[in-house]
């Protein structure tokens, strides 16, 4: 009895640890199987600047968005330099003063391809297609090869796109020989069709907007705003593209600068350069609004940074990039037609609204556009 007791005991030991071994064994075979860990996305954004001197030139320059520091640069030989990054990170759109658009691989800045036309492209992954507008209509490229697909005259103006979505946001313009009017249009790009247009956003009550001049869709693609002249007046608006009415309609002092939406559709940021002489009290401040009801939140002060000249002068902001996962936005500031004389892109904190850097200050050459993607 005395050995079959050992006996058993030494079995119980000897099954427990095979037990223990087969668990060991599952827990490895597991965390191999693993999915990897998150990769945080990284972002670059991207400028295009012009100089009035030859010897410095306009280029196209890459900053990174995470050290906000200055990476690459190229040049590029028109006076106009526009530029516009795809939600996947693997094409970035040069155009402007040239006569034709090229698309340049964001990690060098090698040109991949030139379009033969003047486009404002849209980069449509999740269709497999590029939109690009021109005067006439619009052109469908394949997105790998670039080959034209189809053409048609429907009118999609500085088409605009987002993450994820087959849809392409855009303007039509109406009136003979002259824009007297302004209307909004979404294209489908997977069914290669118009999904919904309005005429001048047009209301109820029988009002409506006459010429838009910038937009911004918010993630979700249920609301664009936008600056815009009226016939009462010159408005920061916004409109439910879903349940097709007005959100509201806010009086601003011109229609020139740039509104975008915040990442999480909780604010608008309105940058206002003034231009041409008109509305002179403008320049000089970030507008932010509440993305809901269109109420002035707060304002940062762009007056008398720019010491440079004889005196004091604003820096006139013009363009406006949120970064799309950090509480910053990029405002690009520097405008010409109001005699600027320095010009630098700001970077702002979103949570403390205050100006945290200064990127590319010049007074040689001016940031005409700006835009983010990430980096590949």
């Amino acid at each position: 009895p005395l050995f079959a007791t050992s006996g058993r005991r030494v079995r119980r030991r000897f099954v427990a640890v095979l037990a223990l071994c087969g668990c060991c064994l599952l827990v490895t075979l597991s965390c191999s199987k693993a999915p990897p860990r998150f990769q945080p996305v990284k972002y670059r954004l991207y400028a295009g600047v012009n100089s009035p001197l030859d010897d410095f030139g306009s280029k196209v320059v890459v900053i990174d968005a995470e050290t906000d520091s200055v990476i690459d640069s190229v040049a590029y030989s028109s006076g106009y330099v526009v530029v516009d990054a795809s939600s996947d990170g693997k094409y970035l759109q040069v155009g402007g003063g040239e006569q034709n658009t090229r698309i340049y691989d964001p990690n060098d800045l090698s040109i991949i391809h030139e379009f033969d036309y003047r486009h404002q492209l849209a980069f449509v992954p999740e269709a497999g297609l590029i939109l690009g507008d021109y005067y006439k209509g619009i052109k469908l490229y394949d997105y790998t090869n670039y080959n034209l697909l189809e053409e048609d005259t429907l009118s999609v103006r500085y088409p605009q796109t987002l993450p994820g979505q087959t849809l392409t946001y855009g303007l039509v313009h109406f009136g003979e020989g002259h824009t007297d009017s302004t209307g909004f249009v979404i294209y489908d790009c997977a069914e290669r069709k118009i999904r919904k247009s309005w005429h001048r956003l047009s209301r109820p009550d029988g009002t409506s907007y006459r010429v838009i001049y910038h937009f911004d869709v918010d993630r979700t693609g249920r609301r664009v705003y936008g600056t815009t002249m009226t016939m009462v007046g010159v408005m920061l608006f916004c409109y439910d593209l879903v349940g097709d009415s007005s959100v509201f309609d806010t009086p601003i002092l011109s229609p020139y600068g740039e509104a975008r939406v915040s990442p999480d559709g909780r604010e608008v940021y309105l940058v206002d350069p003034g231009g041409l002489g008109c509305w002179p009290d403008t320049p000089g401040k970030v507008f932010i609004y509440d993305a809901n009801n269109g109420s002035l939140l707060d304002e940062i002060s762009l007056k008398g940074l720019d010491t440079t000249g004889t005196y004091p002068r604003p820096l006139y902001a013009t363009h406006i990039r949120f970064h799309p996962e950090k509480p910053k936005v990029y405002v690009a500031c520097g405008f010409w037609h109001q005699g600027a004389s320095v010009s630098v892109i700001l970077v702002i904190d979103t949570q403390t609204r205050k100006i945290i850097k200064w990127l590319i200050p010049s007074r040689l050459q001016t940031v005409q556009t700006i835009d983010i993607g990430p980096a590949r």
